[in-house]
């Protein structure tokens, strides 16, 4: 007696080179996203903390700051009046 050889259905092997392709493609462009981020947020922040403190415009929120260049600049004018006054 012959035993059946069992039937098996035709095995595509370009099948396992497609599913290694794309795997690799999805793998490639997940790490050039996550590289593309970080250098985007890194840049970000070397860009804010390089522009130093000296370079930093006046604070005009800070209400006590605001009106102690406000008083300063009318001090320095009534100054430069009296001394206008006193010469005539």
């Amino acid at each position: 007696m012959t035993i059946p050889v069992p039937i098996h259905p035709a095995t595509n092997p370009s099948f396992g080179i497609g599913v290694a392709i794309v795997t690799l493609v999805v793998l490639a462009a997940t790490i050039l996203t996550a590289i593309t981020l970080i250098r985007k947020f890194l840049h970000h922040d070397s860009s804010s903390s390089s522009n130093g403190w000296s370079n930093a415009a006046p604070d005009v929120d800070n209400p006590s700051s605001f009106m102690a260049a406000f008083d300063a600049g009318r001090l320095s004018k009534n100054c430069a009046r009296r001394k206008k006054n006193s010469r005539v």
